[in-house]
């Protein structure tokens, strides 16, 4: 039984990763005309806000996208007040939680897949560890 429910959760963390892949390499074309939406908005573009690579995918080495995380994740998580977000523009937290709901849902599936593959990876270890 935990043979079958290790396999189960090894073949659908294969499929949650590729699935991740796929929507950040489809959101970081997406990412490109936030930027230049941004860009023509406002005078005072942040320089590290826009000027990342989104999709960055190397499997020579384990990437953790800090950028990103701080950029992209934290606004659309946390509120203004939150610690993680008081190091970026206030600017760029309005404009990225007012962009439309169909551009921030692919955002938030993205952060979703994210979180769903760390879960089962732990989940994995742990069942591998019981043996």
């Amino acid at each position: 039984m935990t043979e079958n429910l290790k396999n189960i959760t090894f073949l659908i963390l294969v499929l949650v990763s590729f699935l991740y892949l796929w929507v950040t390499y489809r959101n970081a074309r997406m990412y490109k005309e936030i930027c230049n939406s941004y860009k023509s908005k406002t005078t005072s573009v942040p320089a590290s806000a826009c000027c990342f690579k989104y999709f960055n995918f190397n499997i020579t080495y384990f990437y953790v996208p800090t950028k990103k995380i701080i950029y992209v994740y934290f606004p659309l998580i946390f509120k203004k007040t939150v610690s993680t977000n008081k190091s970026i523009p206030k600017e760029w937290y309005i404009f990225i939680n007012s962009l439309p709901n169909s551009k921030k849902a692919w955002l938030y599936f993205e952060i979703f897949l994210l979180k769903m593959s760390g879960i089962l990876m732990v989940l994995l270890v742990a069942l591998w560890m019981q043996g």
